[in-house]
């Protein structure tokens, strides 16, 4: 499912970027940007899965993020775990 994610961000990076470049955006299109700071590796996307783990343990974030590493930016923390708020 993660793997599904990561290809259907890129292609809405991709189409995105491609959009943006047919608007006349000169940045999209490989310019100097105005901004100064640059992505360290800017094939790699964001992924970022909320997880309601309530009635089971949680597992290693890093040891899962390492299946993913060249392909996402945040491989060690893929994985956001949260619990239920109980409503006693």
């Amino acid at each position: 499912q993660v793997r599904v994610l990561i290809h259907d961000a890129k292609e809405k990076r991709r189409d995105l970027q491609e959009a943006a470049i047919r608007a006349g955006n000169s940045v999209a299109a490989g310019d100097a940007s105005p901004l100064t700071a640059a992505l360290e590796k800017p094939d790699e996307i964001l992924v970022r899965i909320k997880v309601e783990h309530s009635k089971f343990s949680t597992l290693n974030n890093q040891r899962f993020g390492a299946q993913f590493m060249g392909q996402v930016a945040n491989p060690t923390d893929i994985l956001l775990f949260h619990r239920k708020k109980s409503s006693a």
